[in-house]
């Protein structure tokens, strides 16, 4: 599935999404809940400093205080931070 096909009228999704529908990775959630939307932490970095002209810190420091920190009710999106090396 792309993203083309999920149906994100059921979900939430981060705003601008013109800007930042490039940093989703995917979709997760748990028995009997809502589908969430997964966002990957750099590519959101990315995205912000690309939408914005930010210094990746000036990026890092919205993206850590008020999306990963922003809790937005049900259905809150995941942030998704690789392991080194995977």
């Amino acid at each position: 599935m792309d993203l083309d096909q999920l149906d994100l009228d059921d979900v939430l999704a981060f705003e601008p999404r013109e800007d930042l529908d490039c940093a989703i990775i995917g979709f997760g959630g748990q028995a009997c809940g809502k589908k969430l939307l997964i966002y990957d932490y750099q590519k959101l970095v990315n995205a912000f400093m690309v939408a914005n002209n930010w210094t990746e810190d000036e990026s890092i420091e919205w993206v850590d205080f008020n999306v990963v920190g922003a809790y937005v009710g049900e259905g809150t999106p995941i942030i998704m931070e690789a392991l080194d090396g995977a």
